[in-house]
């Protein structure tokens, strides 16, 4: 805004100047003319005066002292005509010096403007680079974020098909992640089966062994497979299970917890038992 306001006035002293450097051509006409006038009724006035004074004096004299009287009249006529010329003069100087000076802080005021345009012009080209930077990494992640919801659908559908039971546990042996299996071999909901502890569901000997096989694993970093546990449901039955326990690192390499395998052996265990007794009770008839 007072840029504007700046150009503006600079265009209105510029069109001041360029009005006063006409004026002294205008204001030369009059004086010359009143000159020229002046001139014609002093010579009128002077032949006037001869006649009527002296009418007998000889005519080539009063030509003479006519044309010193005019000179004389033209002199000082002329005198005043040149000083106000040099007034309009030294007004035209000023003039044309201003109009300089305004013509000077328009090409400056002019040239920062440019500037200014220039430099706010490259601002913008990096502000848009930016953005379109930012648009395509947003794109991009957009991108990842979907493949990896996509995975882990996958993933959880995988996990809730099969008939064995998966399970993700944090250092503490709290309960992360599991399917839908764990939770009807444990006999619980999945809302109170999450964040449960293994000493909740298990007896104080298989706590104890789990307790080894899950610091073994921490220590060593090797995985565990087919472990026989026996889990206590709510209701007091038990059921038997294998499970195998992985561990669990971060980004950085760092054990965050543990992962594995729940199968229920509980029928497998009943049969054993059953054919355990058919035998025993086939060994003491043979041996009848």
């Amino acid at each position: 805004m007072v840029e504007k306001r700046t150009h503006e006035e600079l265009s209105q002293n510029i069109n001041e100047v360029g009005t006063s450097e006409r004026e002294p051509k205008q204001h030369l006409i009059a004086p010359l003319a009143v000159t020229a006038v002046v001139m014609v009724l002093g010579m009128v006035l002077y032949e006037w005066l001869r006649h009527t004074i002296h009418p007998t004096v000889a005519t080539w004299e009063y030509h003479l002292i006519t044309i010193v009287f005019a000179s004389l009249l033209a002199t000082v006529v002329a005198y005043f005509v040149l000083r106000k010329q040099n007034v309009l003069l030294d007004k035209t100087n000023k003039g044309i010096a201003s109009y300089r000076q305004a013509e000077q802080a328009l090409r400056k005021a002019h040239d920062e403007l440019e500037q200014k345009v220039e430099e706010r012009n490259a601002e913008l080209v990096e502000v848009n680079k930016q953005l379109r930077e930012e648009a395509e990494a947003r794109k991009q992640a957009e991108k990842a974020l979907s493949k990896q919801r996509q995975s882990e659908e996958r993933y959880r559908t995988i996990l809730e098909s099969i008939e064995d039971a998966y399970y993700e546990v944090d250092i503490g042996g709290n309960l992360t992640f599991f399917n839908e299996a764990l939770c009807r071999i444990a006999g619980l909901p999945r809302d109170e089966l999450a964040g449960m502890n293994n000493r909740e569901y298990t007896s104080p000997e298989t706590a104890k062994k789990m307790y080894q096989v899950f610091n073994k694993v921490f220590r060593t970093g090797k995985p565990a497979k087919e472990f026989d546990w026996e889990i206590i449901r709510r209701d007091g039955t038990a059921r038997n299970v294998e499970a195998s326990v992985s561990l669990v690192k971060d980004s950085g390499g760092q054990p965050i917890g543990f992962r594995g395998i729940v199968r229920d052996i509980t029928e497998r265990k009943q049969t054993e038992e059953k054919i355990r007794k058919l035998l025993y009770s086939f060994g003491k008839v043979w041996a009848r």
